[in-house]
């Protein structure tokens, strides 16, 4: 079993009644792996939880590659003599996503598998999640 599956069974899949279900044991005489001995009795029922439940519940919103970025920048305005005359200061939060930049090639391909030139130079595209400017006392 997994981290995570071990986490569930310390923190949520304890207390079952001896009543559900049977002892899980290794048949005599086969090359089964000893490893379900000591396992919960209720282990496949309705009440025990599954890391694959948590896990496709989770489905709809895990990406491959969801790198998430903090980008702060400045700019400003000058004069002709070169002397500020305004500045601002901005921060996006920008999010990698699992598809390339040209829809062509498919999210699973790896880059030997690419398609587009697009893609292969540069992979995969980003969102911005938001946007707000700062002022100065944030900085």
């Amino acid at each position: 079993k997994g981290a995570l599956q071990a986490a569930l069974d310390r923190a949520i899949n304890t207390g079952f009644p001896s009543s559900i279900g049977k002892a899980a044991v290794t048949p005599p005489g086969t090359d089964f792996s000893a490893a379900i001995t000591g396992e919960s009795t209720a282990a496949g029922s309705a009440a025990y939880l599954l890391q694959g439940d948590v896990l496709q519940s989770l489905a709809p919103i895990l990406q491959v590659r969801s790198d998430y970025f903090r980008i702060r920048t400045c700019g400003e305005a000058l004069d002709a003599n070169g002397n500020v005359i305004a500045r601002a200061w901005c921060e996006a939060f920008v999010q990698r996503t699992g598809g390339y930049l040209d829809p062509q090639d498919a999210i699973h391909e790896t880059p030997a598998e690419l398609a587009s030139e697009t893609n292969k130079t540069h992979g995969r595209s980003y969102q911005i999640v938001s946007f707000r400017w700062l002022s100065e006392a944030e900085i």
